[in-house]
């Protein structure tokens, strides 16, 4: 094609599609090969990520993987410990559920059989005098709690501390103890299904904390942990006990 004055005219030409580093916004550059005139034309609603863009999301994805490693391995950890510090607290219990089942006739005096079991379970206790004798169960039992850890086990501890035996209550005491063992150990197993439940939600475990408020559902209404456990302390009860009357 020819212009009138005889010049020939050529049509603009179009470079490939090309991405602005900075923004990413993609675009073509347009020449007017009569004039060798260049604009740049965005692509509109096209863009691309760019160089440094690319580099942030791939050190976020790194840093992420570190995290989701990390926190996997930290809540295998405390899952583990979890574990392992209830079953130790639930093998060393058995001896000292059954010394304090035998004691529980230490009011009347210990006899034969009773006796000779108490001795075969603590050899290093004198099993004839009940006043010794229930001083060293309120030991073993106080012991027995520190085998658990957390804000239950502690309130639980001092519970233990202020039961106070002698020849004319050692039945009652020893059975308060024996409950209260109880409650430490059903607590315990609550943390450790609370905080599964916590961790698989992909919370961090180290933020993980015993919640007292949950709710527990029965035929007489809904009650939190704190009114299972005050109600429980206050009646002398385990905690399965006051579930079980609640569900009648």
């Amino acid at each position: 094609m020819r212009t009138p004055s005889g010049a020939q005219q050529f049509r603009n030409t179009v470079s490939a599609v090309q991405t602005d580093p900075k923004t990413g916004q993609q675009f073509v550059v347009i020449t007017d090969p009569n004039t060798n005139e260049t604009r740049r034309e965005n692509v509109e609603g096209a863009t691309q990520e760019t160089p440094s863009q690319r580099t942030l999301r791939e050190v976020g994805q790194v840093a992420g993987e570190s995290r989701a490693r990390a926190r996997t391995t930290r809540t295998s950890a405390i899952k583990a410990d979890l574990g392992d510090r209830n079953r130790q607290a639930a093998r060393s219990q058995v001896p000292l559920r059954e010394a304090l089942r035998l004691a529980q006739s230490a009011d009347q005096g210990l006899k034969g059989s009773a006796k000779t079991k108490l001795a075969r379970l603590f050899p290093s206790i004198d099993v004839t005098k009940s006043a010794a004798l229930d001083s060293n169960l309120q030991r073993l039992a106080l012991d027995q709690l520190q085998g658990f850890k957390g804000p239950t086990t502690d309130f639980e501890f001092g519970v233990t501390q202020d039961i106070v035996g002698s020849a004319g209550d050692s039945k009652s005491a020893n059975i308060a103890r024996l409950n209260s063992l109880d409650r430490a150990m059903w607590f315990a197993r609550r943390e450790a299904q609370q905080f599964n439940s916590f961790a698989a939600q992909g919370n961090d475990p180290d933020t993980f904390v015993f919640d007292f408020d949950e709710e527990v559902k029965t035929k007489k209404g809904t009650f939190t942990l704190t009114d299972l456990q005050d109600t429980a302390v206050e009646n002398n009860m385990t905690i399965e006990q006051v579930l079980r009357r609640l569900n009648k």
